[in-house]
C-alpha cells in the first residue's frame, strides 16, 4: 500500500509549527490559522493532493492526526462510505450544537446528526449543490 505523505508532527501540538508558516511555490510564507485559503493550496502543492497532519482540537492520538483531502473525486469515496449520516464538522462544534438544541427548536436538527438532519438537508440540497446553483453564487 502506498503511504500518505504527513507533514512533521510533534505530541499533543501535532503539525501547528510547521502550520504557522507553510511556503507556496513561489515562495511566500502562510499561516493556516491565518490564512487557510492560501495555505492549503500550498500544503496541497508540497505534499499532494492527500496528507496527513497533526491539528489539535480536530485530529485524534497523541499527534491529533487527520487528513486533508484536496481531490475531489478521493473526498467522494469518503462521502460515500460516512453513510446516511455522515459526520461533519458541526459535530465539532459542541457549543452550537447544544445551543440549537436547547433555543432554537425550529432548527429542525440542522446541527445534529440523525434523520433531523438528514430530513432538513435533503430539503436543501437542490439549492445547494447542483452546479447550476453554484453558477448563481460566480461574477
Amino acid at each position: 500500500a502506498d503511504e500518505v505523505p504527513a507533514m512533521p508532527m510533534l505530541p499533543v501540538i501535532g503539525s501547528l509549527p510547521w502550520l504557522a508558516r507553510i511556503p507556496d511555490k513561489d515562495g511566500k510564507r502562510w499561516s493556516f490559522t491565518e490564512a487557510q485559503f492560501e495555505a492549503l493550496p500550498a500544503i496541497r502543492h508540497l505534499y499532494g493532493p492527500l496528507v496527513k497532519v497533526g491539528l489539535p482540537g480536530v485530529g485524534v492520538g497523541l499527534y491529533k492526526e487527520m487528513y486533508f483531502c484536496s481531490d475531489p473525486n478521493e473526498y467522494m469515496h469518503v462521502m460515500r462510505a460516512e453513510g446516511a449520516y455522515p459526520y461533519g464538522a458541526v459535530q465539532l462544534q459542541w457549543a452550537i450544537t447544544d445551543f440549537s438544541a436547547k433555543n432554537l427548536p425550529l432548527s429542525f436538527g440542522l446541527f445534529s446528526r440523525g434523520p433531523s438532519w438528514r430530513r432538513v438537508r435533503f430539503a436543501m440540497q437542490k439549492d445547494i449543490l447542483p452546479p447550476q446553483a453554484a453558477l448563481r453564487y460566480t461574477p
